[in-house]
């Protein structure tokens, strides 16, 4: 029998002693299956309807306010960790940007350099094979 399912609960709870089933009924809105501890509780200690009521009622007005706490801490954590990642995000778009922005610079910058090597080699001030060398250095950048 799958250890998940609402009959293996029912069977586990009525091996419990009475003092985990009220624990379970007092803290109702943390078990797994509250209508099953409920229906478990009534069985064996069949409280008046309005004891019951009144209880259920606490309970459920219980879970409420903790659900509305952990909803707005999650609102709370959520905003912060959004703000976060922008932050980070426009932080590392803005590197790469400035990155392809010096790429295209220095890309413009080696082509110039290669232009004027290559007057230098018709001036005859460098050899072909310098000019082969360095051209091939500056195009491996671009």
């Amino acid at each position: 029998m799958d250890e998940k399912s609402e009959d293996f609960l029912i069977k586990y709870l009525k091996t419990l002693p009475d003092k985990h089933i009220k624990q379970f009924y007092n803290d109702v809105e943390w078990t797994p299956y509250p209508i099953l501890v409920i229906k478990e509780f009534q069985r064996r200690f069949k409280p008046n309807d309005e004891e019951f009521l009144e209880k259920l009622l606490e309970s459920v007005d219980e879970a409420k306010r903790k659900g509305q706490k952990i909803g707005k801490m999650a609102k709370i954590r959520g905003l912060k960790l959004s703000k976060q990642v922008r932050a980070q995000a426009k932080k590392t778009v803005s590197k790469k940007i400035t990155k392809a922005k010096r790429m295209i610079r220095s890309s413009e910058d080696n082509v110039e350099l290669i232009r004027k090597l290559g007057e230098l080699k018709k001036a005859g001030i460098i050899s072909n094979k310098e000019f082969q060398a360095k051209k091939k250095q500056l195009l491996d950048k671009i």
